[in-house]
């Protein structure tokens, strides 16, 4: 009940900042002064654990963060069978949020009710009269606070739209398959096989095409190759040849 309590307080003093934000004209002071004895009561604390206004919204803005470093965990993990898995595997998340439109409109809509908590603080503290050395506090945690929660919004946001860029880059098993060197004996140069590193682990290529193994060489469009378990583990994270 306390955190619903404090969730309404944050969003009814958002929403009554945002009013003022948009050009409106602030509460009547008859009205604030009617109210006083509510908005002294008022906690604007970022501290953790201080059951503040700043605090309650702070965590909100770090749930969206975590939220979207879950996506990005998710989006790291998949693997795709062939490309219509793949389509559809996209797709579906797109539908259930998880995309840069709805991380871009969440993002925005945190930061612009902190600059709405702000303009309410401004105005109470105005309106109350409130000793200079409080209003200083609660300024000096505001700038603080602006600061943490646009860092980590922007960097748990960079981290989602690097993996959206992974996954939507990532071939798929069908491929992976496609690229293999068995039954190819020209696809890997004899003169390279046994001499030539793979450039993800540095050790040399299986010199037997007929390789069946994990370790077998593998070509990719390119023309370079590889040990197929090693560029299989490069291409999840990367779009192109290393």
């Amino acid at each position: 009940q306390l955190y619903r309590a404090q969730g309404m307080l944050v969003t009814s003093l958002a929403r009554w900042g945002q009013s003022m934000l948009r050009g409106q004209d602030p509460p009547p002071e008859a009205e604030l002064t009617s109210a006083e004895q509510i908005l002294k009561r008022i906690n604007w604390q970022i501290e953790c654990g201080s059951g503040g206004v700043l605090e309650e919204f702070a965590n909100r803005a770090e749930e969206l963060s975590a939220k979207m470093r879950r996506q990005a965990d998710l989006l790291g993990d998949l693997e795709f069978e062939d490309l219509k898995v793949k389509r559809e595997t996209l797709e579906r998340l797109q539908k259930r949020g998880v995309n840069r439109h709805e991380a871009h409109r969440s993002t925005d809509a945190t930061i612009q009710t902190f600059a709405a908590l702000a303009e309410a603080f401004q105005t109470v503290a105005t309106a109350l009269q409130q000793d200079d050395g409080a209003r200083l506090t609660v300024m000096l945690g505001l700038r603080y606070a602006t600061e943490k929660i646009h860092a980590r919004l922007h960097e748990s946001f960079e981290r989602l739209d690097r993996a959206l860029k992974q996954a939507e880059a990532r071939p798929t098993k069908a491929a992976l398959r496609s690229w293999r060197k068995q039954g190819m004996p020209s696809a890997c140069d004899r003169d390279v096989l046994g001499h030539e590193p793979c450039m993800v682990c540095m050790t040399t290529l299986d010199m037997d095409e007929r390789s069946e193994t994990a370790d077998a060489a593998i070509q990719l469009p390119c023309k370079h190759c590889f040990h197929e378990t090693c560029v299989s583990s490069w291409l999840h994270r990367n779009a192109h040849c290393t």
